[in-house]
């Protein structure tokens, strides 16, 4: 296993923090994952972190109409619906403030490539343990 990649199990929050440049101001931005290995089903693909809401867009730099903004981005990973495997960066989107929903105003950023993480099922021989414990009281 490439120890470079972040590995997610199964109730973990993925939190993708990301410098972005834009000429406009956005009201969300949100990053799709797909499988690197080849997938048997249609389903179970694709991932994708959404800003959860804009407290998680700030202003990094300002220069009239150019900004860079940092974003974190977050996604729960579900038993049931992701696949294990590796996970590659493929496609970040923004819409601009005040703009619908619509195809036509999304703003599609330049990504970095080889930006990957890993989902894993949890061990199925682990045996937890209990690494420390001392008696206390409730306040402490």
């Amino acid at each position: 296993m490439d120890e470079n990649v972040p590995t997610y199990l199964p109730g973990d929050t993925i939190i993708l923090r990301l410098e972005i440049q834009h000429q406009v101001n956005l009201e969300d931005v949100w990053a799709v994952f797909r499988k690197v290995e080849k997938v048997t089903t249609l389903a179970h693909f694709q991932f994708t972190a959404r800003l959860r809401d804009l407290s998680y867009l700030r202003p990094l730099r300002w220069s009239g109409v150019d900004r860079t903004s940092v974003v974190f981005l977050e996604a729960l990973v579900s038993k049931n619906d992701q696949l294990p495997g590796v996970y590659e960066l493929v496609e970040v989107h923004g819409r601009p403030f005040g703009e619908s929903q619509e195809a036509r105003n999304i703003i599609t950023f330049a990504v970095p490539d080889f930006v990957r993480f890993r989902i894993v099922p949890p061990p199925a021989n682990h045996i937890p343990r209990v690494t420390e414990w001392r008696f206390t009281f409730p306040t402490e």
